[in-house]
């Protein structure tokens, strides 16, 4: 009978910490629940005043509007280019005033990528929601055949900055370039000179 008594202590014991341990792993998974739940409420206790904190939610739709974006315009996807000529890269980008984030190009993969200039109507030397870059024989120019330009913008932020790409093809061409109303008729009335800077 002594065993038995011995043996049923434990059981009770080994129970009565179970118990304990499912409390604790309870208690905490609901406070961490409640962290983490988008549109929680959480209530402190300040002597007799109850304090409600709201959170509000961020669905998928809301965080893709602050992931940042750019976008070339200027050439366009496709463009013949005269080879060796100095042009001017522009775009936009989700840049404002008040976002920390800097814009920069690159062409045919030729490091480093090179600041382009803020044209934007905030804070001027801030706002790359327009920008520009004059591409000059300093940094490299447009050779004969494909041309690949790259935009990139990168924004601080925690843990890790954001940072997205927009790429196009540009052609490098060794005489004018030639636009035709059809594909049959190249008369000298369609040949038109891009302007370069």
């Amino acid at each position: 009978m002594g065993m038995i008594s011995t043996r049923s202590e434990m059981l009770i014991l080994l129970s009565v910490f179970a118990i304990i341990l499912l409390s604790f792993l309870y208690i905490y998974s609901a406070s961490y629940a409640q962290q983490t739940q988008p549109n929680s409420q959480t209530k402190l206790k300040t002597n007799t005043k109850v304090i409600s904190v709201s959170q509000p939610a961020q669905s998928p739709a809301t965080l893709a509007h602050k992931l940042p974006s750019v976008k070339i315009k200027s050439p366009i996807r496709g463009q013949q280019v005269l080879v060796g000529s100095n042009l001017t890269i522009s775009g936009t980008s989700t840049d404002n005033a008040t976002t920390n984030c800097g814009v920069y190009v690159i062409a045919d993969s030729i490091k480093p990528y090179q600041k382009t200039v803020p044209m934007g109507k905030g804070a001027g030397a801030n706002d790359y929601s327009t920008w520009i870059y004059p591409l000059t024989p300093k940094y490299t120019t447009i050779k004969k055949g494909a041309n690949e330009i790259t935009a990139k913008i990168s924004c601080a932020a925690m843990p890790k900055n954001l940072t997205k790409f927009y790429s196009i093809n540009i052609t490098g061409v060794t005489t004018s370039p030639v636009v035709t109303n059809n594909s049959t008729n190249s008369s000298p009335s369609s040949i038109i000179k891009l302007p370069f800077t």
